[in-house]
């Protein structure tokens, strides 16, 4: 919910709103800033659709959860999400992202970006697409999933939120695009999870929410 709407819900002028905004997701970012991926990864490097800093969105996708399509094969649902700013795509910000949210047993599927190979120097088994690039990239088997939740995290960055400062923000609405994924099966437990962690979560004044990083440290 952006902070105009929330002006009218709740009956308060914006700058009141947009600070009960911004300490709600900083609840959710403190929640999914621990978040350690096992079994089957997926991770790719993308840019928001309105972005306006050079930082880019590494995401990586558990999927775990078996269901049927329409034609009757298996389809392998994302369980959780990590969706986050880093600095930049090299072998060190790779490193430290991979040693922060994986697991030692996870397998990961990339898109073939070189610094992605330092999965492998980790441990981890690694897989990229033997495709010429381009769409054939999106498209490739493995790699469905990954972009389903890029495409909708754009859309809804370039629509709902077309105007945050996301050279300062991004982080805290790409949080908030992964809690409401990762428990999008118990939507019931959402709201009352949400209440739980801002009441849980330390008290962050105006001044220290405009004091925001995008990154871990």
């Amino acid at each position: 919910m952006v902070p105009l709407e929330l002006t009218r819900h709740l009956g308060v002028n914006y700058k009141a709103a947009w600070r009960i905004k911004h300490k709600v997701m900083r609840a959710m970012a403190e929640r999914v800033a621990p978040r350690r991926l096992s079994g089957f990864v997926q991770s790719t490097p993308t840019r928001p659709a309105s972005a306006t800093a050079a930082s880019g969105v590494r995401l990586g996708e558990q999927t775990d959860l078996p269901d049927r399509g329409a034609d009757g094969h298996t389809l392998d649902h994302p369980t959780y999400a990590v969706i986050e700013p880093v600095c930049r795509f090299d072998d060190d910000s790779v490193k430290a992202w991979q040693a922060y949210h994986l697991a030692p047993d996870v397998e990961v599927f990339s898109n073939g970006l070189f610094c992605f190979r330092r999965f492998a120097d980790a441990g981890h088994a690694h897989a990229e697409p033997e495709t010429a690039g381009r769409r054939a990239g999106c498209e490739v088997r493995g790699a469905r999933w990954i972009n389903i939740v890029l495409d909708n995290v754009k859309r809804a960055i370039s629509g709902s939120y077309h105007a945050i400062r996301q050279g300062t923000y991004a982080r805290r609405y790409l949080a908030e695009v992964a809690y409401c994924f990762n428990r999008r099966f118990r939507l019931r437990e959402m709201v009352p999870r949400v209440v739980r962690a801002t009441m849980l979560c330390k008290p962050h004044p105006e001044s220290t929410l405009r004091l925001a990083s995008n990154f871990h440290g």
